[in-house]
């Protein structure tokens, strides 16, 4: 019963675990057989088998009599893979053409953040910021982060910087340079100018327009984000 409840964390419900725990430890078998050796009523066995099909955990075989057989466990991670991330664009879009309908509906009373600083907390919100800013950046983008900083801002934001360049973006990337890091630097080589970040300093600046001051809080990511011309073009001396 364990490996039948172990087998229910796939999003399976008791049926369709003890089916596709039958034809894992058993290999291809015919329906009937499938019935019995998984104590699933003949009546449900067929419908069960089908919607394991469709979640993309067993296969037909189109032989008489019809037989199953499943997919490795790795193929079935793969799959339910593939049917989420459909899922979630279809979602997404769904979600995308309502927002568009409401703006038209509901117009967003416009509010200048000039000179007001807003504190963003988690990694999810500050690096979900920063990927906005940098994809609608037009002119420059500076970043100055620390040696082990810089080796996730390479990984999280070097499809940003890659697309940003290619529209002409200036990308300037500066980090404490170090054999941790030095691998990493080069995934950005063609696309940022690289120097040093000789103040250890942590921040983004967008087009001259657009801050954020990371914040030393151990392993939570916090920024403070703002939009001060003359407070950023300080921060770029």
């Amino acid at each position: 019963m364990k490996l039948i409840d172990s087998v229910k964390c796939f999003g399976l419900n008791d049926y369709e675990a003890r089916v596709f725990h039958c034809l894992l430890a058993n290999g291809k078998q015919a329906v009937s057989s499938i019935s019995a050796t998984a104590e699933v009523p003949r009546a449900r066995v067929y419908d069960v088998l089908l919607s394991l099909e469709k979640k993309g955990f067993v296969v037909q075989h189109p032989e008489k009599p019809v037989s199953f057989s499943a997919f490795s466990l790795a193929r079935c991670v793969e799959n339910i893979k593939s049917i989420k991330l459909m899922e979630l664009k279809h979602e997404f879009h769904a979600l995308n053409a309502l927002a568009l309908e409401l703006e038209e509906k509901i117009p967003a009373k416009k509010e200048s953040l000039e000179s007001e600083v807003l504190l963003l907390n988690g990694k999810h919100n500050v690096y979900g910021k920063l990927a906005e800013l940098i994809s609608k950046a037009e002119k420059e983008v500076i970043i100055c982060t620390t040696e082990e900083k810089a080796i996730q801002k390479i990984n999280e934001f070097a499809r940003h910087f890659s697309q940003a360049r290619k529209r002409g973006v200036k990308i300037h990337f500066k980090t404490i340079k170090s054999k941790k890091n030095e691998m990493h630097l080069e995934k950005l080589k063609g696309i940022a100018l690289l120097g040093e970040n000789e103040l250890n300093a942590r921040h983004a600046l967008i087009d001259g327009k657009h801050a954020l001051i990371f914040l030393d809080s151990g392993n939570e990511e916090k920024a403070l984000l703002f939009e001060d011309p003359k407070t950023i073009a300080l921060l770029k001396k």
